[in-house]
């Protein structure tokens, strides 16, 4: 048998009844990903990562104490 690649199982799984509402989100939260790195200084996104969606609300997962304070420092900047 063929070795094939990710993305076609991924794509197969996605048109599945089943997994369609965790794709759509998958997709939602890796363009928020992209926004929050083209506008978040480059020193803080590259130690940052979105944990989830919820309700309107957006879960920052930083890489340690500091950077989590420095962008709660930016946060207003960051929202307009």
């Amino acid at each position: 048998m063929a070795a094939r690649k990710i993305n076609f199982y991924l794509g197969a799984l996605s048109t599945m009844p089943d997994h369609q509402r965790l794709f759509g989100y998958m997709d939602k939260l890796t363009a928020m990903q992209r926004v929050f790195m083209e506008i978040a200084p480059p020193q803080l996104a590259q130690r940052c990562a979105l944990g989830g969606f919820f309700e309107g609300n957006l879960t920052l997962c930083a890489h340690n104490g500091a950077i989590a304070a420095k962008l709660r420092q930016i946060l207003p900047s960051l929202l307009l």
